[in-house]
């Protein structure tokens, strides 16, 4: 069975109240039929089931909404992951368990991990289901990001729904968020292409900017009287500290050969030794600092790498054991002993038959772990670094203001013969000039390195902005086609769901076109919006399981490859059509090689269809509801 991302499959769900299970059943792939007379607590089973994986019910049934918590185990792209959430809280958070339900329930909660509804310090459980699922965010509008409650109010149909709007009615909707969730699952609303589009803007901005900077800074450095051909940078700066050397030893010299008497000898020399001094222990502090910051940012540059490339080995390894699951040994690789054949999906090697949900859940959860440490570590990593620069400029210029200091110390000492005085000056002013040299040597020096960082910025822009229009070009041609291609299978799809339809509508039975429109919520055949309420809510069935259809059928549908239909016989459906279309689903869709679930509430269950392979629990009635509440 092939299984396309992303797919959502229901295995187990499990309601409590008081530490009590009230409903624990298994479902599996494929037609599941929650049967039950009016009353009965269908309804309850599917806004248990809708809301653990993350959509907000309005109005609860007395009974579901008297749960505590509601525990889900689900297989997300083949990997089991068990989710819970606790109904008494509003926008309750989701708590995630990377194995099967029965190991989340003997695990403590130190192994189940916590996300919030909203975003925030913390990612949301809907942003961790999208990343499990291999599906990326979007934003609806400028506030608004899009959540598992948006995309369930396409993928579950609400029997409290008007039976001719396609999504589940709410407060505050409007036609610009249902057509972008629509085009969004039906993969025509590309996030990326959008992104792409802003970040060229951004980058042939950013490159327009940087290729200005780099010629003023060229400009200005063409004045400069500096040969980056003759000297280096540093050779020059070490020439001009040398030359600042031998003239103070002259000046020393000097001082010391004509016994020269200072003015206020003592308090100046005393006040200048002690200004070096607090600015020698300041300098070392910040190389101190400086190095420690260096080693640290060296550290978790190596860590980052690690994990990212173990986070890269274990998507690595989930991709092949999708693909070698049917691989079996023939031979033991350590003793080369032939071994005996197996059957079903046990283990070649050691017989196991729950090998392959115990490896994958294994590394599902290391992958979300490497998740949070990347991100966390990422945020250390660019503080570290923040506080590295400010080091860096704070060091520099602590080294300046040591320079200018001891020169103000050899220059507070005035002498009384004026033809000494007069060399001395020479001498200071020649120490003048060469700090001043070194001062427009650091600029240059900046100007050179601002230069070399931006020419490497300049790069990689440049490879980015080609990047994103061919990225770009190869997308819009995608944009052109999709269209048209799921169109004409929903439509396709309808239309056969409409003329297998056992009822009396005419318009059905003659059904050539049929059109739909995300930001109004509504479908049409032959130009026809208005039927009876039963032939609308068949309608609304048939273009949901359209959807279905679709994501059977591309791979690059994100619609999760599940439905849940409750209460198909709404708005007064008769039996023989809902029993009908019971047996249409089950014949549109047995054949495909496609995982999928299709879950589907009814009064009137099709004979046929009433065996455990396809019905869910036992049927309910008012003596033997779903909820066992006592």
């Amino acid at each position: 069975m092939i299984i396309r991302k992303p797919t959502i499959k229901i295995k187990r769900l499990l309601a409590a109240k008081s530490g009590k299970a009230v409903y624990d059943e298994v479902f599996h792939s494929g037609l599941n039929i929650l049967s039950g007379c009016n009353g009965g607590g269908k309804t309850s089973v599917v806004q248990l089931l809708v809301y653990g994986l993350g959509y907000e019910v309005q109005h609860w049934k007395q009974e579901a909404g008297s749960c505590d918590e509601v525990f889900i185990e689900c297989e997300l792209n083949g990997q089991t992951v068990t989710l819970n959430r606790a109904l008494q809280t509003q926008r309750a958070s989701m708590q995630f368990f990377f194995g099967d339900l029965a190991s989340g329930l003997r695990a403590g909660r130190s192994e189940w991990f916590s996300y919030p509804y909203n975003s925030g310090a913390k990612e949301s459980f809907s942003q961790k289901l999208f990343e499990v699922l291999a599906i990326p965010e979007v934003k609806l509008d400028a506030s608004e990001n899009l959540t598992m409650h948006q995309l369930l109010r396409l993928i579950y149909s609400n029997q409290a729904n008007p039976p001719s709007s396609i999504f589940n009615i709410e407060a505050f909707d409007s036609a610009f968020k249902r057509e972008a969730i629509g085009k969004y699952l039906c993969g025509l609303y590309d996030n990326d292409l959008y992104d792409e589009k802003i970040e060229l803007g951004r980058s042939e901005k950013a490159l327009d900017k940087i290729i200005s900077e780099i010629r003023a800074i060229t400009s200005v450095l063409g004045r400069t009287q500096i040969s980056s051909e003759l000297f280096s940078t540093e050779q020059l700066r070490a020439s001009y500290l040398e030359e600042i050397k031998s003239i103070r030893e002259k000046i020393i010299a000097l001082q010391e050969d004509t016994k020269l008497e200072y003015k206020q000898e003592k308090l100046a020399t005393n006040q200048s030794a002690a200004d070096i001094t607090k600015i020698k222990e300041t300098l070392y502090d910040l190389e101190v600092t400086q190095r420690d910051l260096e080693f640290e940012v060296e550290d978790i540059r190596l860590f980052l790498s690690e994990l990212n490339q173990k986070l890269r080995e274990v998507n690595d390894s989930l991709e092949a054991g999708s693909v070698l699951n049917s691989v079996a040994f023939k031979v033991c690789p350590c003793c080369f002993s032939e071994l005996p054949d197996v059957t079903g999906d046990e283990c070649s090697l050691c017989g196991s038959d729950d090998y392959l949900t115990r490896r994958n859940t294994n590394m599902l959860r290391m992958k979300n772990e490497l998740s949070i440490q990347l991100r966390e570590s990422n945020k250390i990593y660019d503080r570290k670094n923040e506080a590295l620069n400010e080091n860096s400029k704070k060091k520099k210029e602590c080294e300046r203001q040591l320079r200018q200091a001891v020169t103000k110390s050899i220059a507070t000492v005035s002498v009384h013969n004026s033809q000494l005085e007069k060399g001395l000056f020479v001498y200071y002013a020649k120490v003048g000039e060469l700090e001043q040299k070194i001062v427009d040597l650091e600029r240059t020096e900046e100007l050179r390195n601002a230069i070399a960082a931006l020419s490497s910025k300049r790069e990689g822009l440049q490879s980015r902005v080609s990047h994103l229009k061919g990225s770009i070009e190869l997308k819009e041609g995608l944009a052109r086609v999709r269209p048209g291609e799921v169109h004409s299978i929903i439509s396709e799809t309808v239309i056969a769901f409409l003329k297998s339809d056992s009822g009396s509508e005419k318009e059905f039975k003659e059904a050539e076109e049929v059109e739909y429109d995300f930001a109004s919520s509504r479908v049409s055949v032959n130009g026809k919006t208005y039927f009876s309420e039963s032939s609308i809510s068949y309608l609304n069935n048939a273009f949901h399981l359209a959807l279905l259809k679709l994501s059977l059928v591309k791979d690059y549908v994100r619609f999760p490859r599940l439905l849940i239909l409750d209460g198909i016989e709404n708005f007064g459906l008769e039996d023989q059509r809902s029993q009908n279309l019971q047996m249409n689903i089950k014949k549109y869709f047995s054949v495909e090689g496609v995982d999928h679930q299709i879950i589907i509430a009814t009064k009137t269950i099709h004979p046929e269809l009433d065996v455990p392979g396809v019905r869910v629990g036992s049927h309910f009635t008012e003596d033997a509801k779903s909820l066992k509440m006592q």
